[in-house]
């Protein structure tokens, strides 16, 4: 996978069974002691049909340009930096998703800026691909009130967050417990229905 990648950051999905995904997805991070993920009560009921499943083991294809790897994983996400909650520190990255069988994984750090409104909000460009965002608070418990155009998922590591097949934009209202929103955003890349080298591209701010 080539990516466009910022800086370095160390923070930390649909039918099961639909998606085929590497080995290493049931690897997951660790959060640290004192962080607990928790949906929201208030949020729509989770189907866990959707969540993200565990690899069936279909190969990936050989695409040009997809060089990154390995990233099949929560934790081997390549780390695209940090920035912060006012929607133009936004960024973008440019991937190939290598068939079926190739998942990537990628993560930014939102910080929570005086002044700016968190509102993790992503958009592939690339019909046929499935686009998952997991958020995992820097402090506190994280909540998922709501998926925007996405829906509830959760990660096999069990991080929760938002999935979507379309190339609409997908914003995750998410709380943090405290006065501190500042939250790692694990983005998640598969192709679920077709098995092809296909290149996109996935546009972010926090």
């Amino acid at each position: 996978m080539s990516l466009f990648l910022l800086g370095i950051v160390a923070c930390g999905g649909d039918d099961a069974g639909d998606a085929a995904t590497d080995a290493s997805d049931e690897v997951g991070v660790d959060a640290p002691a004192d962080v607990s993920v928790d949906v929201a009560p208030e949020a729509a009921p989770r189907d866990a049909s959707k969540d993200v499943a565990a690899d069936t083991g279909a190969p990936r294809l050989t695409c040009k340009s997809d060089v990154d790897e390995p990233n099949e994983s929560e934790i081997l996400s390549t780390p695209l930096g940090t920035i912060d909650d006012c929607d133009g520190s936004g960024s973008d990255v440019a991937a190939v998703s290598s068939g079926t069988g190739d998942v990537d994984w990628m993560v930014f750090h939102g910080q929570d800026t005086f002044g700016c409104s968190v509102d993790p909000t992503l958009q592939i460009d690339a019909p046929g691909l499935r686009l998952c965002a997991f958020a995992l608070c820097e402090k506190g418990t994280t909540t998922i009130q709501d998926c925007g155009s996405g829906t509830a998922a959760t990660s096999p590591a069990g991080t929760h967050g938002c999935c979507t097949t379309s190339t609409m934009s997908m914003t995750l209202q998410i709380a943090c417990s405290g006065s501190d929103d500042s939250a790692g955003i694990y983005i998640r890349v598969d192709q679920p229905d077709t098995n092809q080298c296909v290149p996109y591209d996935v546009t972010y701010h926090y």
